[in-house]
């Protein structure tokens, strides 16, 4: 749940090259303007960018919203439960005795 709670509170808008994947040059000027240093030429760097990135069908959906919206938010909790659990069965169980497992072997 802190996941979900963090992507609410901290992450506002998409990615520099997800805007640019949508033709969207105005976020994508805004968040440059938040990512680069004041001295470096934002044109330069819009045009370096728009020609590293992979045109993608438009499916009309923000990031945020293809994660919290009412058609999509179920989903969303599953992933979480999904991670969730998988993290306090595998790794962890590993990590906590591993140890005991290693002695137990020799």
């Amino acid at each position: 749940m802190w996941m979900l709670f963090n992507m609410l509170v901290f992450i506002k808008e998409d990615s520099i090259m997800f805007n640019l994947s949508k033709d969207d040059d105005e976020s994508a000027m805004r968040l440059i303007d938040k990512v680069y240093h004041k001295d470096e030429d934002r044109d330069e760097i819009l045009q370096a960018l728009k020609a590293q990135v992979q045109k993608k069908s438009v499916l009309g959906v923000s990031y945020c919203e293809a994660l919290f919206s009412e058609k999509f938010i179920r989903a969303t909790i599953v992933g979480c439960a999904i991670t969730s659990l998988y993290q306090h069965s595998t790794v962890n169980v590993w990590n906590m005795f591993s140890n005991r497992i290693v002695t137990n072997i020799n």
